[in-house]
């Protein structure tokens, strides 16, 4: 199935995906993909995000001034959010050492209780 997955946009701007299955089109946006889970398909965008409040970073850091995505640095709470997100958004069971970046602008949004488009970031 991955193999004829086709990423896009529709008329209006929403990410989309498209495949066919023996002869069948299927098509999903983000909104529908939201709805079918039961997450959000509206909000911020992950690629609009400024991640620049210190009070967020506090929440995620026992340094604020010390941003390193390890074991020693991110508090407790942090580290069980990561790891889930590593995951099921990144599909990877790794450590601290390669943390993506959507990894972490989701952790950012978690923690900063940010309305963020959870369907789009997903897909």
């Amino acid at each position: 199935f991955d193999a004829f997955l086709e990423i896009g946009e529709d008329d209006e701007g929403l990410v989309t995906y498209s495949s066919k299955v023996k002869g069948t089109h299927i098509y999903i946006n983000e909104v529908q993909f939201g709805e079918m889970l039961n997450i959000r398909g509206t909000g911020m965008d992950t690629a609009d995000l400024e991640l620049n409040d210190n009070t967020i970073w506090r929440r995620i850091f026992s340094n604020e001034l010390v941003r390193q995505w390890d074991h020693d640095h991110l508090r407790p709470l942090a580290r069980f959010v990561i790891r889930i997100l590593q995951y099921n958004l990144a599909g990877q069971n790794a450590g601290f050492d390669r943390v993506p970046h959507v990894i972490k602008i989701a952790t950012y949004a978690i923690f900063g209780g940010i309305q963020m488009n959870w369907a789009r970031t997903i897909l």
